[in-house]
């Protein structure tokens, strides 16, 4: 798989004891800000459907409307 590809390289590059560690892949994603950001991850080589994922935006916010969370929701879907 390409990114344990890259990230083996990355740790190549590094002094030990830094590894640089494959997480997660965003196919089709929306990057607002930092550290806020919302997609569709896959997180093992052999997800078939990818799981919606949002950071730091409304729709998993608590301190805005529940229906505000979720009409942004589909949405963004």
């Amino acid at each position: 798989m390409i990114g344990n590809d890259i990230a083996d390289s990355v740790t190549a590059l590094n002094p030990k004891p830094v590894r640089l560690k494959f997480e997660k892949v965003y196919m089709g994603s929306v990057l607002m800000a930092k550290k806020r950001y919302v997609g569709f991850k896959y997180e093992h080589p052999d997800d078939k459907e990818p799981v919606f994922d949002a950071k730091g935006i409304e729709t998993i916010r608590r301190d805005g409307f529940p229906a505000q969370g979720k009409i942004e929701e589909v949405c963004l879907k």
